[in-house]
């Protein structure tokens, strides 16, 4: 009777015929996802829907609308090491009451790196300045001063769908409670690093600024906040 025999060289083989697929595809799960071909404000254009929808996780988060709902959301290109950052206008004898904030304003850097949990959770976070919250020393706590983890609120909340391709807009942005009539002019000339809100004339009024970092790289130096 004919008998077959397998060696141990046979044997691997077939076990790595059928290993390797399931290899391949634990791999794949474990890669992040591939960089999207559009650019962070034509992804999430600054009146889009993510970016509402970013704005009212801040307001369940924060227990209201910051600056009564009317915040400017825009895409600038940033420092290096800051993924976005608030600023508003206050009289100063009120500098520290956030229901005295006006022109309220949230930048977000064209040059970071982005998903919609980050997204949701940066714009929360500014939002919390813009609430009148400074920041956390718990890198747990969503007003820690770089971003670690995205909220919990953000990581389970849907992403809403992606426009369609268009030419970027970095200067649009999203004021609620607002029409396109009544939006304000911004100017277009150099910042020089400032938020927009504080180049206004308001001789009689302070601007401040809060901003969240990107996370220093192992072995690098830590940047001032």
């Amino acid at each position: 009777m004919p008998t077959s025999t397998m060696d141990g060289r046979d044997l691997a083989h077939r076990l790595l015929r059928r290993v390797a697929p399931l290899v391949i595809i634990a791999l794949a799960a474990l890669l992040p996802p591939a960089a999207s071909a559009l650019a962070p404000q034509e992804r999430w254009p600054a009146e889009g829907a993510a970016v509402a929808r970013a704005l009212d996780v801040a307001a369940q988060q924060w227990g209201a609308r910051a600056c009564g709902g009317a915040v400017d959301v825009l895409w600038e290109p940033l420092a290096p090491n800051v993924n976005a950052r608030a600023a508003w206008v206050a009289d100063r004898a009120r500098w520290a009451d956030p229901a005295a904030y006006r022109d309220c304003e949230i930048d977000l850097s064209t040059a970071a790196s982005w998903d919609w949990p980050k997204l949701c959770t940066v714009i929360v976070h500014e939002a919390g300045h813009l609430a009148g919250h400074e920041h956390s020393e718990d890198p747990f706590d969503v007003m820690f001063g770089e971003y670690v983890l995205p909220l919990p609120a953000c990581a389970v909340a849907q992403e809403p769908p992606q426009p369609a391709a268009r030419a970027a807009r970095p200067m649009a942005k999203h004021r609620l409670g607002a029409t396109a009539a009544t939006k304000r002019k911004r100017p277009t000339g150099p910042r020089r690093g400032r938020p927009r809100a504080c180049l206004r004339a308001s001789a009689p009024a302070a601007c401040r600024a809060g901003t969240t970092r990107r996370p220093a790289r192992p072995g690098s130096r830590s940047r001032p906040r």
